[in-house]
Formats: structure tokens, C-alpha cells, sequence
């Protein structure tokens, strides 16, 4: 009888670890549209780029805000993000007769989950980079305590504990607030980590898997002539269709964003990865701090890309909900049309 007990016991911690969370509660969020250009609402160009529609987001619930990434599936129509503050917003996507992005529905806020099933403790909850990977499964990139969590798929996006991956050994070298910023799943499955270049840094230590091992590589940084001393800075990474990389890279001050488009083969065998410039946002478009970007297939089955922004506001540690003078906002385009 025992032994019948302590398996039982085994059993359940088991079935406990894996069983999926419970669903989380409606989140209330007030959602408004917002034109590419306040100062000109016809303007739908930028650079290769083609507005079709943004979203500026805001709750009352403390946990709301700090968006750093985003996945975009099931035809453009589903949105999975992270957060500063060790949750998950997940929504399904509404677009209006045009096809442009209208709004939202069904957000809710899922807390994050260490693995084992445990939460996460102090200093873990900073998510910043988010891939997905071919099999369903979500990886994400923290800072602070810089680390790569899987979360497996099954039971909805984050309903499984994650599982450690093993980390680009040079990471141990960057500071607590420059870790795992941008994350990307290639389409076989290799990772493409960057790190958000550290101060009076030139460059931005990236990695590539290569078989067994991660290959390091350096993401040189664009400077210009409005502020030569400020670069722009990776905060995330997308895959275009064709196979190329996109890089969303932010400056401040003065703000200004751009997404920088880099030839796959240049990663993939050593060359310059200096790329083009696909796009640039600053003053008066609507600008904030961009940390998110995504290219997934449209409800129209074209390609669409997303730009997310980090309001700094979900309620933690020395700062409370509610005082950031930033946006939460979800812009969408085409590219190239």
C-alpha cells in the first residue's frame, strides 16, 4: 500500500506539472484606431511599407502594458505577446471591410511560469524576445537573469511549463538591462538570438545556431547625423517572406525606430549584414517605443507586418501602473505593394 501511495503521489505531481493552467479572466481593455500620421490621417506610405491600420491599447488592470514581442498566427487573426512583467496577453485580432486592423477581442492576461510549473520569482519576469518555433513551441528570451525558456506546445500558447534552453555561452558577458532582446525561429527550427547593444557599444552581439553550437556574430549599428552619438538598437526580429531577416532597432533620444531588412545568406555564412532600410518612423508619425515586430500571413493570405510598442507600465518593482507617459500600440502593413 506503500508503494501504491507514493506512485499515485508520483502520478500526480506529474499530471500537475503538465496539466494546463487555468483560463484567465476577460480582460477589459479600451482600444482606439490610430492613423500612421497624426498630422497628415491620409498618409498609408512609409518607405517600402503600406499602413493598413493600428490599434493604441490601455487597461486599468495593473498587469496590462510592458508588451516587448510578438507572434501573430491563424491567418493574422490570433496575438500573442509578452511582457515585462512575466505574463502573456493573448487576442484574437478583428480587421474591417478594407482589411485594415479595427480592433481586438477576447484579451486576456496569462502569467508565465517557470519550469517545473512553479512562478516565476523576483528578478524573472522581464520577458523580452519571443520565437516561434516550426512544432507550435514558444520560446522566449529574458533579461535580468538572462535565459531562454521552450514552452511546449499543447493546451494553447504558455499552457505547459517551459524547458531551459542551453544559452549562446558569450551571454554571460552582457550586462542585467542588454540580454536576450530580439529572438527569431528560422524556418527549420535554428534560433537567431540578439542582444540589445550595450552602451558605447558599435555593435550588437547576435547568435546563430549552427548544428550543436551557436555561432557569434556582431550586428553593426547605424548611426546619423541628427544624433551621432546615439545608434539605433536591435529590439526585434521577424522573417520575411523569402527567407530574409528583418531587425526592428530603436534610438533615444531623439525617438525614431526603423526595420532594417538583412539578406539571409550574410547571416548564414559570415557577410556584411549592414542590409537596407525598410522603413523609418519618427515625429510626427506615431512613434513610441517600438520593441515588437512580426511578419505572418494576413487575413487576406498576404503577407502583413506588425510593430508592437512597450508602454513601460505593467505594475512591478518602483513603478506603478498608470504613470508611463508611453503607448501600448499595434500598427500593421503590407510590404512592398
Amino acid at each position: 500500500m506503500l508503494r501504491l501511495g507514493v506512485s499515485l503521489l508520483a502520478v500526480g505531481l506529474a499530471l500537475s506539472a503538465t496539466r494546463p493552467a487555468a483560463v484567465e479572466p476577460l480582460l477589459s481593455v479600451t482600444v482606439r484606431t490610430v492613423p500612421l500620421n497624426p498630422a497628415d490621417p491620409a498618409q498609408a506610405r512609409l518607405g517600402r511599407l503600406r499602413y493598413r491600420g493600428g490599434l493604441e491599447m490601455r487597461s486599468v488592470e495593473p498587469r496590462f502594458g510592458g508588451l516587448s514581442d510578438l507572434r501573430v498566427l491563424d491567418g493574422g487573426r490570433r496575438l500573442v505577446s509578452i511582457s515585462d512583467c512575466g505574463s502573456a496577453l493573448l487576442a484574437d485580432l478583428r480587421y474591417d471591410e478594407r482589411g485594415n486592423l479595427g480592433g481586438i477581442r477576447e484579451p486576456r492576461l496569462h502569467r508565465l511560469v517557470a519550469p517545473g510549473g512553479r512562478p516565476l520569482a523576483e528578478g524573472e519576469e522581464d520577458a523580452e524576445s519571443l520565437a516561434l518555433a516550426p512544432d507550435g513551441a514558444m520560446i522566449t528570451g529574458f533579461e535580468q537573469r538572462h535565459r531562454l525558456w521552450r514552452y511546449p506546445p499543447g493546451a494553447g500558447p504558455f499552457g505547459l511549463p517551459p524547458d531551459p534552453l542551453q544559452a549562446p555561452p558569450g551571454s554571460t558577458a552582457l550586462d542585467a538591462d542588454h540580454g536576450f532582446e530580439a529572438a527569431l525561429s528560422l524556418e527549420d527550427g535554428r534560433l537567431l538570438v540578439l542582444s540589445e547593444a550595450m552602451e558605447g557599444q558599435r555593435s550588437a552581439l547576435g547568435w546563430i545556431e549552427k548544428g550543436a553550437v551557436w555561432e557569434e556574430f556582431a550586428l553593426p549599428l547605424l548611426y546619423l547625423d541628427d544624433a551621432p552619438r546615439e545608434p539605433f538598437r536591435p529590439t526585434a526580429l521577424a522573417l520575411l517572406p523569402g527567407g530574409d531577416v528583418a531587425v526592428l532597432e530603436r534610438r533615444y533620444p531623439p525617438v525614431a525606430v526603423r526595420i532594417r531588412r538583412i539578406p539571409r545568406n550574410a547571416l548564414e555564412n559570415g557577410g556584411d549584414l549592414t542590409g537596407e532600410e525598410l522603413a523609418r518612423f519618427a515625429p510626427p508619425l506615431t512613434t513610441d517605443n517600438y520593441e515588437g515586430l512580426e511578419v505572418a500571413t494576413g487575413p487576406d493570405g498576404l503577407p502583413r507586418l506588425f510593430v508592437l510598442s512597450d508602454d513601460n507600465d505593467c505594475a512591478k518593482v518602483n513603478h506603478r501602473h498608470g504613470t508611463s507617459g508611453q503607448r501600448t500600440l499595434l500598427l500593421s502593413f503590407t510590404i512592398g505593394d
